[in-house]
């Protein structure tokens, strides 16, 4: 438990400081520079097709944190929650959830949800994850 309260804490810091930068933006690109080389351990692109592809970003912190992104003109950017997961070899995105019993509600097992990336789009709420886009 202590250790999930000093992660819970590192947590809060990071969304602190991730939020004091969105506000200045005027961030030079060797402060942009800096700060991708001080938080991020890569970040990948994995190419669906010419207009599709998720964006797989690795923190130093081991935190793991995926991007939609649909380029044609109708497309947009999704950030997906950190408790969804990507399966990157089959191209997938993991949502975990419970399974009900109809007999009894009340026993609910957690199972996982697996998602192609069209079939995503169908079935869950991609607008409460959209990144809004500015130049």
């Amino acid at each position: 438990e202590q250790e999930i309260s000093e992660l819970n804490g590192q947590i809060a810091e990071n969304d602190a400081e991730i939020k004091r930068n969105v506000e200045q933006k005027d961030f030079s690109k060797m402060e942009q520079s800096a700060l991708y080389k001080e938080k991020l351990q890569k970040a990948v692109y994995h190419s669906l097709s010419a207009m599709r592809g998720i964006l797989e970003i690795i923190f130093k912190n081991g935190m793991t944190r995926y991007v939609l992104i649909k380029k044609h003109r109708n497309g947009g950017t999704y950030l997906l929650p950190d408790t969804f997961k990507g399966d990157m070899e089959r191209k997938q995105i993991i949502v975990p959830s419970l399974r009900t019993d109809k007999d009894n509600p009340y026993s609910a097992q957690p199972m996982n949800l697996r998602y192609t990336f069209d079939e995503f789009f169908k079935a869950m709420p991609v607008e409460e994850y959209e990144i809004p886009i500015t130049e």
